[in-house]
């Protein structure tokens, strides 16, 4: 469980949604005397972001490199195909097989195999099915908060932009057609505690937006997703 870390950008909650938001440890960063990565430092300019914040800002493309650098360098993660703006590496460890997507700008995702297979089309590109725990404290955070705790305790699924316009994040979502339709969903081992505290322990079922740029370079190097 965490507490909803604020956008080192704009200073927003983080929801820590796949493909809306990124999060960017300290250990990537080259150790001193490197003066780049003191200013990255200096400004706090590392942890939790939203894409939309973080693409295309003054620090996207040094984090760009320090995410490759230990893609490709500490986890040895092959780059399968390079360009000016984009790399691709693929991450084929145990049962997880993934390419993962590294623009010059900041941008940064991966898309599992299983979920390319999956994708729909939508206007621009295609949306791929996501699903995981999402476990955030919302005390205090208002009626909405009550709204969604009491429907989960109940056993009914939530809207995710309930949650999502509950925090006001709507502008600061990469793609909303990803979350258009993503629910909250209970989850059965949850059981009620009386600490104060008020906790969204959920299923989050959304999608992924990979732009058809991408997705086709994707597809390029991994004939086998066609």
């Amino acid at each position: 469980m965490r507490r909803l870390p604020p956008c080192f950008q704009c200073g927003d909650p983080v929801l820590d949604l796949r493909g809306q938001d990124i999060v960017l440890p300290t250990y990537y960063l080259r150790p001193p005397p490197s003066p780049p990565d003191e200013e990255v430092l200096d400004a706090q300019a590392y942890g939790y972001a939203h894409l939309r914040c973080f693409v295309g800002s003054r620090w996207g493309p040094l984090w760009a490199a320090r995410t490759r650098e230990n893609m490709e360098g500490v986890r040895h993660f092959p780059v399968v195909l390079e360009s000016d703006d984009l790399v691709l590496l693929r991450h084929e460890v145990l049962s997880t097989r993934d390419t993962i997507a590294i623009g010059s700008d900041g941008y940064y995702a991966s898309f599992a195999d299983d979920g390319i297979r999956a994708r729909r089309p939508t206007p621009g590109g295609a949306l791929i099915p996501v699903r995981h725990e999402l476990n955030l404290e919302v005390t205090g955070r208002g009626a909405f908060a009550d709204e969604i705790v009491g429907a989960l305790r109940q056993g009914r699924s939530f809207p995710l932009l309930g949650l999502i316009d509950g925090l006001g994040l709507r502008r600061r979502l990469w793609s909303e057609a990803a979350v258009a339709d993503g629910r909250l969903e209970p989850r059965p081992d949850v059981e009620d505690d009386d600490d104060g505290e008020l906790w969204i322990e959920a299923i989050a079922d959304y999608h992924k937006f990979v732009p058809d740029d991408i997705l086709d370079q994707v597809l390029e190097v991994s004939p086998v997703l066609r």
